[in-house]
């Protein structure tokens, strides 16, 4: 059912999680300066887009298991996950830093004694300030849960065994850290080497090119939230109220930001709308599959005023995918792997089980071919000769024997088989094969066979 939007009150601010205290922002930590580029940046523009190949990572939603302000978070490490992927030319793996861990260890800078704020919102800031120093592991080692938790070695990356394996002979001995759960270490984890800030369209968009995606803060009022799909022209969103019919200035002040989004690009629409490519994280079934297009070049929900940009360091992940290391599954240690056999010999051992299989393979699939052959003819002669007199002898394919009303009935040779026992049918079969024995030994009538089967 739809959410009676007329009954909330207009310009609703909502608290998806952007919480900001600009006093408390240190000072940026830059060590590459962009050069400034002469050359006009290109009229389209998108990270999702590159030669057909996109370089964005995978969407999400801030608001499940449960409502949680955490947009701070998912838009900061959205921009992140994507400039790892870049910054990689967009090879494997794939990296998705943990929402949860950083829900439990990133601190406010305005209060870096508290508990971190979690669910109760944050700042971009916060998280590229933290990174700098410390790090976070990826999604794998900590699902996200929505929920403020503790930044203690589970907090930060875990691992669970299943319920029949606890106190069971051979489970390794573990710190359980809650119910068949413990901690684990978390290979390689990631940080920042430098972050700072940008505002203004065409600063934004020289970041944008240069190095990746970028994070913005943004008035998401109950109209963009509830009636998104009701402001959209060509496809972009624009809020009338910031551009009122009588030209007199806009309401509307940048007390209403509340949101951080991810910002991947922009364009032009056929009717000449400029507008940004943005990613949220509320979901694939909120506007554009979890995107949405915005005005561009208005400031528009003010979402040219304060974004933030990082450069994340790969080299853990470097290091470790050139080493080639390895994890374990009770201590997550990776190391590189010492070889247990020697190739030669394994490779060797290889061949000549595969040799022996395929023996082994031909061998039956030549009696299935042969078996398969005479079931054929023995069904086909039981279509021409239902009976015959008692005591007379079938076709090589069937024996015949006495039923109840004293006529012969063909016995398939697959019932013999059957009451023979496999073993005795294959010494059987593979003796006419070979011509040493046949099928029925001369002078062998089917009421012989018949009875062996009955007797079987």
């Amino acid at each position: 059912m739809a959410i009676p939007v007329t009954l909330l009150p207009t310009m609703l601010a909502i608290n998806h999680g952007h919480v900001v205290d600009y006093a408390s922002r240190p000072t940026p930590l830059v060590l590459t300066v962009l050069a400034a580029d002469t050359k006009p940046v290109p009229a389209t523009f998108d990270w999702r887009n590159i030669n057909g190949t996109s370089m964005v990572t995978t969407d999400v939603n801030q608001h499940i298991p449960t409502y949680c302000g955490s947009c701070w978070i998912h838009g900061t490490l959205a921009a992140l996950n994507d400039r790892i992927k870049i910054a990689r030319g967009g090879a494997f793996p794939d990296v998705m830093i943990s929402r949860q861990a950083a829900m439990n260890c990133v601190p406010s800078l305005k209060a870096p004694d508290d508990p971190p704020s979690g669910c109760s919102g944050g700042d971009p800031w916060d998280i590229h300030h933290y990174l700098s120093k410390s790090s976070l592991p990826d999604e794998t080692c900590q699902p996200y849960e929505a929920k403020n938790q503790k930044c203690d070695a589970s907090g930060q990356c875990r691992n669970c065994f299943h319920p029949s394996m606890i106190g069971a002979p051979g489970t390794p001995d573990v710190d359980y850290t809650s119910p068949g759960c413990f901690s684990v270490a978390s290979g390689p984890r990631y940080g920042v080497q430098e972050y700072g800030g940008v505002a203004g369209e065409l600063p934004m968009q020289n970041e944008i090119l240069a190095r990746g995606p970028i994070v913005c803060s943004i008035a998401a009022d109950s109209s963009f939230m509830l009636e998104y799909e009701d402001h959209l022209v060509e496809g972009v969103y624009i809020d009338p109220s910031y551009f009122p019919a009588d030209g007199t200035p806009s309401e509307h002040t940048s007390e209403e930001i509340d949101h951080d989004v991810e910002i991947t690009g922009w364009g032009t629409t056929v009717g000449g709308v400029p507008f940004w490519v943005a990613r949220n994280s509320w979901g694939t079934y909120w506007g554009e599959r979890g995107w949405f297009r915005i005005l561009r070049g208005s400031n528009h929900l003010f979402i040219e005023s304060d974004c933030a940009w990082a450069v994340p360091d790969v080299a853990p992940l470097k290091r470790s995918l050139a080493a080639h290391e390895v994890g374990d599954y009770v201590s997550g240690v990776q190391r590189k792997p010492s070889d247990a056999d020697d190739a030669s010999g394994l490779l060797r051992r290889v061949k000549s089980q595969k040799e022996h299989e395929a023996t082994a393979d031909a061998s039956t699939l030549s009696a299935q071919t042969r078996l398969a052959a005479t079931t054929t003819t023995v069904d086909a002669l039981n279509e021409r000769a239902p009976t015959q007199a008692a005591g007379g002898r079938g076709a090589s394919g069937g024996a015949s024997a006495p039923s109840a009303t004293g006529a012969v009935v063909l016995v398939p040779m697959v019932a013999l088989a059957a009451a023979l026992g496999v073993a005795q049918w294959r010494k059987r079969v593979t003796e006419s094969a070979v011509g040493t024995q046949p099928m029925m030994e001369s002078g062998q009538g089917a009421t012989s066979w018949a009875a062996e089967y009955q007797r079987a």
